[in-house]
């Protein structure tokens, strides 16, 4: 259960942190990632950002986050399944990053459209879905060592 709670944590610091890093950032610099008109791009003057829009950002995050924690749910329990085949950190690096990043990917592009969010947007989504399911993802699975004692 502790290893269950640490892949949620993980997962939506990583996944949504990251976008709402990500996106801040970007509107920091002057480029709006989200927008149905005028549209994404590079429109406003560099280094700033309001309240307004950063309540906007965390409002779409928090949106996402239900998706995400869903995704993040059934992928550890079907993982679980998985591993009562066997173990290989190798293979479940791979297709956790896959799995994860795919579903990352799909969900911001989903939930993004209510939000008119750009390409690169999107792809940041599918990017951190996939680091955190090819990194951090598989060592949560990892079955944990019992002591075993010796009985006479």
């Amino acid at each position: 259960m502790k290893q269950f709670g640490r892949h949620l944590l993980f997962g939506l610091l990583i996944i949504l942190g990251g976008l709402f890093l990500y996106m801040t950032i970007a509107i920091s610099i002057g480029y709006l990632p989200y927008s149905d008109r005028p549209g994404p791009g590079w429109y406003k003057k560099p280094f700033g950002i309001s309240w307004d829009e950063i309540r906007y950002i965390w409002s779409f995050i928090l949106f996402l986050g239900i998706y995400i924690l869903g995704t993040l749910i059934i992928v550890y329990f079907l993982f679980r399944l998985f591993r009562l085949i066997g173990y290989n950190r190798i293979i479940y690096s791979i297709l956790g990053g896959l799995i994860i990043g795919f579903l990352s990917l799909y969900w911001t592009y989903g939930i993004g459209w209510y939000i008119a969010i750009d390409g690169s947007t999107i792809l940041t989504g599918g990017i951190l879905g996939l680091i955190y399911g090819a990194t951090l993802f598989p060592k949560f699975l990892k079955p944990t060592k019992k002591n075993i004692t010796a009985t006479v």
